[in-house]
């Protein structure tokens, strides 16, 4: 299930937004209801949103996803979440949406626990 959602990661990263979507719908199929996966489908529909310049839908995409990957303590999700969402606004040059993701991510990303290495 997770080749469709890196599939749609791809082709955001490219900027090819039907592509993107179409992986987006299939991922959503069978990752809806998998609090695990569904992180993945959701921060992708926030790379969607945010290729479309639709940022309320971009914001809405990336706290589901982020508020998910928080609640089952997978934090790596939340840097993934952030980094991608940097490299295709970057790339697709947009800053003006991306600015309101950023600081939504960070503050999100900055409260999280720190994790000691022992």
């Amino acid at each position: 299930m997770q080749i469709y959602n890196s599939l749609a990661t791809v082709f955001a990263y490219k900027g090819q937004t039907k592509q993107c979507l179409e992986y987006i719908n299939l991922a959503s199929e069978i990752t809806k209801g998998n609090e695990e996966y569904e992180i993945y489908t959701l921060a992708n529909e926030a790379l969607y949103y945010l290729l479309t310049n639709n940022k309320d839908k971009c914001l809405d995409s990336a706290s589901k996803a982020v508020n998910l990957a928080i609640k089952g303590q997978n934090y790596l999700a939340v840097q993934q979440i952030k980094d991608d969402a940097e490299y295709v606004a970057q790339i697709n040059n947009r800053a003006d949406i991306f600015s309101d993701l950023l600081e939504f991510l960070s503050s999100k990303y900055n409260s999280l626990p720190t994790i000691s290495h022992k």
